[in-house]
This record gives C-alpha cells, structure tokens and sequence, in this order.
C-alpha cells in the first residue's frame, strides 16, 4: 500500500513535465521552489512526527515504558497493547504541536519568504506568486498540527489503511493539478489546489484515527498532561529533529538559495532534476520505511533475529527500486523534455550520476540509522549534525570554482565521508551481525551496480 500511494504520488513526474511545458521558465522556477518549500513541511515538523510514532508504535508493542533500559517485569506484558501508556503519550503531543506550529509558522513567515522573494518578483505576474505563498503559509499550520493523527496511526500499526487513503488522494491531486494544466491554468491555481488537498489529508487523517481500533483514541485522548512522560518523549525526538533539519532541511535550503543567486536556467534545471531525484527516492523508501513500526514492534518484544531478516529483505528491495529508477530516469528524462518541448533542461549526464551515487550513500545511511533507532536511542543529532556541517563546508569552499558540480561533490563528501560508514558501524555495534554477511546481498549488488553506470557515462 505505501508503494502504491507513492507510485500515485509519482504521477507528480507527468505534473512536473507539463509545467515545465506550460510555464514560462521564471514561472517554473517559482513553481519548483516552492515545491521545495511544501516538502519542507515534512522538515517544519522537525522530526517529531517519525519519533512520536515510534514511541507509540513501542507502547503499541505492550512496553509499560519508553525509556531505553527496561526490566523483565516491564516485559512481561509484551505483545499486549499498553493503551494506557499510548493515551499518555498522545496527551503530550498537544503542547509540542502547539510549540511547532508557532515556531514554524515564524520560520517560514522569514527564512522562507526571503529565499522566495527574488524568484517571485520575477515572475510574469509576482501577485499571483504572493497569493500562493500566502495560501502555503496559511495551510502549513493545519498541515503540522495533523502530523499528530500520522504519527498515531503509523505508531499503532494501520499503515496499509492509511497508505490506501494517501493513494487515492494522490491520484486525484495528481489529476486536478493535470486539468489545471490542460486549461493553461498557472502558479497560483496549481499551489492553491495542491494545498487544498494538503488540508484533506489532515481531516482524512483525523477522521480515521477516530476509527480504527474501535475508536480507541476517544478514550485515550483525554488523558491529563504528564511532564515525565513528555520530557521522555522529547529528549528521543529533538534528536531525530536535529537530524532532519541537517540532512533534508540543508538539502533543500542549499537548492532555495542557488534560486537565488544562479542564472534561472541554471537554476531550472537543478531544482527539476532534484525534485525528480526526490519523487525516486521516497518512491524507493516505502518497502523498508513503511515497516519501520513492524520493526520497532519486533524490537519491543525482543524478536532479533526476524527484525534483521525482514529489515534486510526491506532494504535489498529499496536499493535496486531506487537504482533502477535513478538511473532509467537519467536515461529517459532528457529525451522526453527535449521531446515535449520543455522549458527546462536535464542537468548534465556527470552531474547526475554523481548526484544518484551521492544520495545513494544517503540512503545506506539513513536505513541503518532507522533499524539502530529501534532499540530507542537516538544517534539522529550526531550523524546528521556532522553529516549537514560537512555537505555545507565542501558546498561552500568548492562553488566558486566548481559551480553546479560543487552540489553532486558534497552530496558524495558527506554522505560516503560520514554518514554511510557511521550509521551502518552502530548497527554492526549494536546487533549480531557482520558487515559482509548483511550486505554482499543487500547494499554491494546495486552500489556496483551505480558505479558501472557512472564509469559508462564518464567515458
């Protein structure tokens, strides 16, 4: 189900085609930009949502307690649903979605606004660009605050009924974005629809968590406010927080910042080749994230050696969804925008095949650092941390002499320099495995498998 919802949510690639043959290439680069900055949604919830639903997801497994080191009598009811430690938890996420909401309200009102300022008044009409800025920055509130509903329904398990609902209503943004198009509608039509359906998501999100389990939620959710409690639940989530706001967030703010001082053909063909890379890579995420409260769940009970067999399984199917779709796309795309008349161009071959291997490091990483995180502890801040201050450092000291290929160069520097190799050692740590024995399977057929295809585009 959630590669399903992701393949509907992929139809964005036919949207993303057509816009770059419809609108002008100022228009595009507005466009594409505040994509970025819709994605970065995900990052103005700062994390908080994947680490709530873990805890949850913990409790779920029948844990009578989140923190790290747990007795045998804390065990004893493992399998068995601890409601009233879920209702707990729930009853925290009101003040820290409340803290988020203005926090990120404020940072995008700013940061935001000043990395779009440049672009919009660019554009053929900058009202209309205003307008949908405006229309983004009212949703986002919504749009965070309905995380609470996410988090609780990946936390107790309905996430193939959850990924069933974001399939259809994938399809049918998909579709109204394609009949804006069809009518030469332009930015602000297409942002004020997509947003729209944003807001859905929150109320379909509401409406199902007051559903499953028997409306389980209309029990738990007016549990009093525990202090313990939250300080647990946020001491495991900033972490998480800090993480993503150095990995996505500096992704995205270095790409929102090249719109502002790169020539808008430069610029254009970034962003879109990007955002292309990111549709792949969340497309290629669902076998292995989709599981992750399966595998917190196995992990609460203690259940090893099933947790690293389907995690492996999981990860061997992302790996080569990704490296088949990466490299078909850097095959494939060129043509078609050439073919469709496109505003926008494909970045180079090189840059590409650097780009895919670069984030390719990424994903090793990420998934590593996903299956280390289910024993509870939170290594998210230091991996990340380092990681984004390495990206940012090699970013900064290369551009002035590299120019666009100072972005590809610091994906690979950060990610293989750190990241990789950091995450995967806390895993070696941690579990009853060995390098070798985990990956020759799983990771090196489909690295090798990159790096052949960037030794037949170098020649």
């Amino acid at each position: 189900m959630t590669m399903g919802g992701v393949a509907a949510k992929s139809l964005g690639v036919i949207v993303i085609l057509l816009v770059t043959r419809t609108l002008s290439e100022p228009d595009i680069q507005v466009w594409l930009s505040f994509s970025l900055l819709i994605s970065l949604q995900y990052l103005a919830d700062f994390g908080f949502a994947p680490s709530i639903a873990r805890v949850i997801a913990y409790a779920f497994g029948g844990a009578v307690t989140i923190e790290e080191n747990q007795s045998k009598d804390t065990l004893k009811n493992l399998g068995k649903p601890n409601w009233e430690l879920v209702g707990t938890i729930y009853a925290t996420l009101q003040k820290i979605y409340f803290r988020l909401n203005v926090i990120a309200f404020v940072g995008l009102l700013t940061l935001g606004t000043a990395l779009i300022f440049s672009p919009i008044q660019q554009m053929d009409n900058p009202q209309d660009g205003w307008i949908a800025w405006a229309i983004i920055l009212f949703v986002s509130a919504f749009y965070i605050r309905g995380n609470i509903f996410f988090a609780y329904l990946e936390g107790v398990g309905k996430v193939a009924i959850l990924r069933r609902w974001e399939m259809l209503f994938h399809l049918l943004r998909a579709v109204s974005s394609l009949v804006i198009l069809f009518f030469e509608g332009g930015v602000l039509p297409l942002i004020a629809v997509n947003q729209c359906w944003l807001f859905l998501n929150v109320i379909r999100n509401r409406y199902l968590s007051h559903k499953v389990y028997e409306g389980k939620l209309k029990e738990i959710k007016y549990r009093p406010f525990d202090k313990t409690v939250y300080g647990l639940v946020f001491s495991k989530s900033w972490k998480s927080a800090l993480g993503q706001m150095f990995t996505l967030g500096i992704t995205q703010l270095t790409a929102l910042l090249y719109g502002t001082i790169g020539n808008t053909t430069s610029v254009v063909s970034y962003q879109f080749s990007l955002r292309v890379l990111q549709m792949i890579t969340d497309f290629s995420s669902s076998p292995f994230y989709s599981q992750i409260p399966f595998y917190n769940m196995l992990m609460a009970r203690k259940e090893i050696d099933t947790l690293l067999k389907k995690a492996a399984k999981s990860m061997r199917l992302s790996y080569w969804v990704y490296v088949v779709g990466v490299v078909s796309a850097g095959v494939v795309l060129p043509y078609v925008l050439v073919f469709i008349d496109s505003n926008a161009s494909f970045v180079a071959s090189t840059i590409w095949a650097l780009m895919i291997l670069g984030i390719f490091g990424e994903r090793y990483g990420a998934m590593h650092i996903q299956l280390y995180t289910t024993t509870n502890h939170v290594l998210w801040h230091i991996s990340s941390t380092v990681t984004g201050s390495l990206f940012l450092l090699t970013l900064l000291s290369c551009y002035s002499f590299l120019g666009i290929y100072a972005f590809p160069l610091s994906f690979l520097v950060c990610n293989y320099g750190f990241f990789a190799w950091y995450n995967a050692s806390q895993v070696y740590k941690t579990f009853p495995i060995r390098f070798w024995e985990f990956e020759y399977k799983v990771s090196i057929p489909p690295f090798l498998f990159l790096i052949a295809n960037l030794l037949v585009v170098a020649l």
